[in-house]
């Protein structure tokens, strides 16, 4: 049985599409590049995340090694299948992001 209107079961259906969360996320140092976005923080890389839409607000949240070295930008972008993030300096190895939660925005 339906105990929803059917515009209300239309809503709960599309809050699956509206959070996604991932979790260890790994970054290869290769995902690197150039980038001019924002001052000081001149490298970025390009996440793939499925189901990500520009209309995604990004919660990145790395680990506490990461946050405490400074190196990466305080926010994320998020783009048609992915987000963004940023460095100060090129990472030389491999990382991990514990925690990728995407919320969309609604207007």
């Amino acid at each position: 049985a339906n105990d929803f209107s059917n515009t209300l079961k239309a809503k709960l259906s599309n809050v699956n599409s509206a959070i996604i969360i991932k979790n260890n996320i790994k970054v290869a140092a290769s995902a690197w590049t150039a980038d001019t976005t924002y001052e000081g923080y001149p490298f970025k890389a390009s996440i793939s995340v499925t189901g990500c839409t520009a209309n995604h607000a990004p919660d990145v949240s790395l680990s506490l090694e990461d946050v405490i070295a400074g190196n990466f930008a305080p926010s994320a972008e998020t783009y048609a299948g992915g987000i963004y993030i940023y460095a100060k300096e090129k990472p030389t190895a491999e990382m991990t992001i514990p925690t990728i939660l995407l919320t969309k925005v609604v207007n």
